[in-house]
């Protein structure tokens, strides 16, 4: 039993190494059912961590350590991992965001919250279209004033309301957008 459990060892390994991991996993478990080993606990672990499964990886190399205390490369790789994960948790939270920033500088002028979130794209064309917008409406409003003192009334163009609706649309859309991309961290177009 302990020859065919090191022989089956031996072939997942080698299929680890051809990059087969698949088969490995399926062959080192075979092994491992034979005999659970310290040793064969690490290999499961190298493959089931080649695959992407970290968490799974860390088990495997957890449970060789409790086969052997003394596995140096049970505790490298446990070690490592931890690191590992640590390092993804803070890249993860180190985007540096902060949704109120965010949402005061879409507040402040549309755009702005998009640009801080690195959506520079979708930031351009918010903050290009918030702007001609908003000169459309203050030319609008002052050709309104002038015909006011000109005449005594009002003259209202009809572009007027739909363009103000469009603005703060627009503002709105910019401030749930950038508070959006704030909590996913994206980036975008």
């Amino acid at each position: 039993m302990v020859n065919q459990a090191e022989e089956l060892l031996k072939q997942a390994n080698l299929l680890y190494l051809k990059g087969d991991y698949a088969n490995a996993v399926k062959v080192c478990r075979q092994a491992l059912s034979l005999e659970e080993t310290s040793k064969g606990m690490v290999l499961l672990g190298e493959v089931t961590e080649a695959c992407g499964n970290l968490t799974q990886a860390l088990q495997e190399y957890r449970r060789a350590l409790e086969l052997d205390p003394a596995n140096i490369k049970a505790e490298d790789h446990i070690g490592r991992l931890a690191l590992r994960q640590a390092s993804m948790q803070s890249e993860d939270a180190s985007s540096g965001r902060h949704p109120l920033t965010a949402i005061l500088l879409s507040a402040l002028l549309p755009g702005m919250g998009e640009l801080y979130n690195q959506q520079f794209i979708k930031g351009s064309v918010i903050l290009l279209f918030y702007l001609l917008v908003f000169f459309k409406l203050l030319l609008l409003t002052a050709y309104m004033f002038t015909g006011y003192t000109r005449t005594g009334t009002f003259n209202l163009s009809p572009a007027w309301l739909p363009l103000l609706l469009a603005a703060i649309a627009l503002w709105g859309f910019s401030i749930y957008d950038s508070f959006i991309g704030t909590k996913k961290g994206t980036k975008d177009f």
